[in-house]
């Protein structure tokens, strides 16, 4: 492919030490909301539990080349069509929710922190 077609992915290309793994992305989020991954797996229905899945499902589609059934995997096994539906949710929140904007933020930022480390 031509680099024209590259413009503009600057950041997919800086963090593209990701590529298939979940754990900086997983780490980063959890350090920021100060939960565990076994929480994040978890059934529960906590609103804290399921900001996180949103955060972790929109950042591994992002940044990654996981596929959504993978995805599903890592946030406790859960099928791909709720992995669609969280992303949804993720860009609902971000239009509307400043306190979710501010979240996604400082994850954002704890990735770039782990790319400047890698």
């Amino acid at each position: 492919m031509t680099p024209l077609i590259y413009a503009g992915l600057d950041s997919y290309s800086k963090l593209s030490f990701l590529n298939r793994q979940e754990e900086p992305i997983i780490n980063a989020v959890s350090d920021v909301m100060g939960i565990t991954l076994e929480q994040i797996k978890s059934k529960s229905r906590l609103r804290v539990y399921v900001t996180a899945r949103f955060l972790i499902c929109h950042y591994l589609r992002k940044y990654t080349k996981m596929s959504l059934k993978d995805i599903g995997r890592v946030i406790g096994n859960r099928d791909h069509s709720t992995v669609l539906y969280n992303i949804a949710t993720y860009d609902d929140l971000m239009l509307y929710d400043h306190d979710f904007r501010k979240l996604s933020e400082r994850v954002e930022e704890r990735l770039s922190i782990y790319r400047d480390v890698a």
